[in-house]
């Protein structure tokens, strides 16, 4: 049983000197494929069949396309990666799909719908590959040399203590020696699956599909421009961090209950609005009207905007903050 949780940030590797900063991803990326850079250039590759028949796009391809994504959704401020997944404006990638014309001259209205949906599965190939330009850089992060440990995490504290941390490295185990049954990679961990994703609720609304004698697909396609593009939602989806998922599936949050905890202590946290369901699920699961929240001060005025967002989330007990 033990007395105190602490919720572990990328703030706490970044102030041992690591570089796991979504701009240190930016900065692999453009190092790895220098030519990710040239968005000005920029084109959607197509998957290649393979010889074994299954269908692939290169590692420096799917680098351009994720740079181009996420510097047109946020300005090229790597930040906020995880907000700016959920940014992306996929329509206007079908500004380059050309109108399919009939023998008339006219547009075929069914055959562009044909051709902007085999574009969507193109886009859709490519966004998956996020995740796998992503976990491989986190399994390229090591540890500095001269990495030493905080002295405010004592043996008797880390003794005392479970963690659930949303890093990707095992700075907890390899470098503090903390026991892995203390710990919780809520979102994976180097050498595993890595889940990344936004919490932007999808606000394209998907055409209601109709059958073909009920549906005016010209009266459609000239008061619906996305006639052809719904499957954009569904890529929008596949980037969403399935956080709902994670939650019914971590048994580490119902196993509080088993704990005593008297002290929460939030150490390189974010409070991004894509990780507060953990928050609220664990005031939720305990009574947290007597449990100090200590918040990590790092001088910069974080601790009295958290403390609204703790309170928001259902947190209770007193909140202080602590030095490190």
């Amino acid at each position: 049983m033990k007395n105190n949780l602490f919720i572990i940030g990328n703030g706490f590797d970044r102030g041992h000197d690591m570089p796991t900063s979504y701009n240190n991803f930016k900065d692999w990326l453009i190092e790895m494929y220098p030519e990710s850079q040239d968005t000005e250039h920029f084109m959607v590759s197509d998957a290649t069949l393979m010889p074994k028949g299954d269908m692939s796009i290169s590692d420096e391809d799917l680098a351009s396309f994720l740079v181009y994504c996420i510097n047109e959704a946020a300005g090229g401020n790597w930040a906020n990666f995880e907000e700016a997944l959920g940014k992306i404006d996929w329509e206007l990638f079908f500004d380059d799909v050309d109108d399919v014309a009939g023998r008339d001259g006219d547009i075929d209205l069914w055959k562009t719908a044909y051709a902007r949906e085999d574009f969507t599965s193109t886009l859709s190939f490519n966004a998956y590959g996020f995740s796998k330009l992503f976990s491989q850089w986190i399994n390229t992060i090591s540890y500095p040399k001269a990495i030493s440990c905080n002295s405010f995490l004592t043996d008797s504290l880390k003794g005392s203590s479970i963690f659930l941390t949303f890093n990707y490295t095992k700075t907890l185990e390899d470098i503090y020696h903390i026991p892995s049954e203390q710990i919780c990679h809520i979102h994976g961990v180097q050498g595993k699956e890595i889940i990344i994703g936004h919490g932007v609720e999808k606000s394209h609304a998907a055409t209601e599909a109709y059958s073909d004698d009920e549906y005016d697909c010209e009266a459609d396609y000239e008061s619906d421009y996305d006639f052809g593009m719904e499957g954009i939602d569904d890529i929008h989806d596949s980037l969403q961090k399935p956080t709902k998922q994670i939650l019914e599936q971590t048994p580490f949050f119902a196993s509080l209950k088993h704990h005593c905890i008297k002290d929460i202590f939030s150490w390189g946290f974010s409070f991004s609005a894509v990780d507060l369901c953990y928050i609220k699920e664990i005031c939720k699961t305990i009574d947290t009207g007597n449990i100090i929240w200590h918040l990590h001060d790092r001088g910069n005025g974080d601790p009295v905007q958290f403390e609204q967002i703790l309170r928001q989330c259902g947190f209770s007990g007193n909140v202080t903050t602590f030095k490190a």
